[in-house]
């Protein structure tokens, strides 16, 4: 899913509405927001992408951010998500995470074993 900057409020809120219907509808357990083409991060859509990020995890789904310009990424570090992420949840971008994505062990069931978390 892509975004449009700037990555604010309102934008973040129809992320969230549609987070888990996105999930749901890739059944691989994987979500992958593509944030190219987003400049900058208010902070009460940050807090929801961590606060997200950990209510999914929760729930199965593991949250991908790709394509983070420098300063997304130096707002990202700083509120700790990218550690939480790790490098391989963070792929450079949409075509490397569907790669990485698709190289994916399948769980039983036929689904994908979920990144290490």
């Amino acid at each position: 899913m892509g975004l449009i900057q700037p990555l604010g409020f309102a934008a973040i809120r129809k992320v969230r509405t549609m987070e888990f219907r996105w999930a749901l509808i890739a059944c691989r357990g994987v979500l992958v927001l593509d944030l190219s083409r987003v400049q900058d991060v208010e902070y009460s859509a940050l807090q929801m992408l961590v606060e997200g990020e950990r209510r999914s995890s929760g729930q199965g789904v593991s949250l991908w951010l790709t394509g983070l310009n420098p300063g997304v990424l130096e707002i990202v570090r700083h509120a700790g998500l990218a550690e939480r992420l790790g490098r391989e949840r963070m792929p450079h971008n949409a075509h490397v995470a569907i790669e990485q994505f698709l190289a994916m062990p399948a769980a039983p069931g036929g689904t994908a074993a979920l990144a290490a978390t």
